[in-house]
């Protein structure tokens, strides 16, 4: 009878383990109540720009050729529209305001792409968009609008003073029948002085400008690689040719997890990333589902904080995901001051979370 007896408390315990176990699996913490959430439902289709660490700006289209530059205060949660455009292009043209970087160092810039005004140029009888660039104050005051450069290599990237931002362009030379192509620098000034351009020994090893890009407080950039994305490279705006690489490692345990977004910090020295992990494998998971009237975790989305030096990697939030829910939050990014990441949740929530 002991025997007996043990046996069935044995079974009873594993049973109350495994449902233990399942319910765990199903109901880790929520991003509700580890971080703030914040009064605005859009930011828009592309990378919102920040200003500083409360307030950021963002391009908001209505669907109907109708477009509208807002800046959003994350401390009182109010916003306000600076600049509003309407377009009646037939071009395959979706934004034709963009912003290009994030806000002059001292938050007193913004720098966009404006394709709102057609050029006069007729080619086979296609008005072609001319895209200019403009420079515009946070509070709508100030803007001066210039062409935008041809040929566009990589950039712009701010100047730590804030008096311009450089870019890289390539140009070609012509010497009787012989054509060079060259690259140049170009640094651009804020207040309408002529742009300065130095020409560059050699090509600099930008691989695409258009991938995450980071500008360091002392105005080296930091560039993420194309087909990895853990790796980075610090390059010298003054010497674009040399760079140094970085690189940030998976945590123990989760090296074939599946990277799903990365912010990098504006030091360069912490990667935000944000990961996606098989959840293990529950047996009979269907009849569990129907016994506890809920679909089960298949994965999980974490966000960890990864050093790029010897310290050891963090876990800040840890979400189920479901056959129900594929994804239970996205990284959109980090604020200037390293301190929180922007994050978006179900039902287009946008929440603030200490790093």
């Amino acid at each position: 009878m002991r025997t007996k007896a043990k046996l069935i408390l044995g079974a009873l315990g594993f049973v109350a383990a495994t449902t233990g176990l399942v319910i765990w699996q199903s109901t880790p913490p929520r991003l509700e109540t580890i971080a703030r959430r914040l009064p605005f439902t859009d930011l828009g289709h592309l990378s919102p720009c920040w200003i500083s660490p409360h307030e950021l700006v963002t391009v908001v289209g209505d669907g109907d050729n109708e477009y509208q530059l807002q800046v959003l205060n994350l401390t009182t949660g109010t916003q306000r529209t600076i600049l509003a455009t309407k377009t009646q292009s037939t071009l395959f043209l979706l934004w034709p305001i963009r912003l290009l970087t994030d806000a002059s160092p001292d938050g007193r810039w913004l720098l966009l792409s404006d394709s709102t005004k057609k050029s006069k140029k007729i080619r086979k009888g296609q008005r072609w968009v001319q895209h200019d660039w403009l420079l515009l104050h946070p509070d709508g005051t100030g803007a001066r609008h210039f062409s935008a450069p041809e040929s566009l290599s990589a950039g712009p990237f701010w100047l730590p003073d804030s008096r311009g931002f450089t870019t890289y362009e390539m140009g070609i030379e012509k010497k009787r029948e012989e054509r060079t192509i060259f690259s140049e620098q170009v640094t651009y000034f804020t207040d309408g002085r002529v742009p300065t351009r130095t020409r560059l020994a050699r090509y600099p090893d930008f691989q695409n400008f258009a991938f995450q890009v980071v500008v360091q407080p002392d105005g080296s950039i930091f560039q993420q690689d194309l087909e990895d994305s853990l790796l980075f490279f610090r390059i010298d705006r003054n010497q674009p040719e040399a760079r140094t690489p970085y690189r940030f490692a998976l945590p123990t345990g989760r090296e074939s997890a599946e990277i799903q977004q990365t912010a990098l910090t504006r030091d360069g020295q912490t990667l935000v990333a944000t990961l996606r992990v098989q959840a293990s494998a529950i047996p009979e998971r269907e009849t569990w589902e129907v016994l506890l009237k809920r679909k089960l975790t298949i994965a999980y989305d974490e966000l960890w904080i990864l050093p790029s030096g010897s310290q050891k990697a963090k876990l800040l939030l840890r979400q189920p995901v479901t056959s129900e829910r594929n994804s239970s939050f996205s990284l959109v990014s980090v604020t200037p001051d390293s301190k929180y990441a922007l994050l978006q949740g179900e039902n287009k929530a946008y929440y603030l979370l200490p790093l």
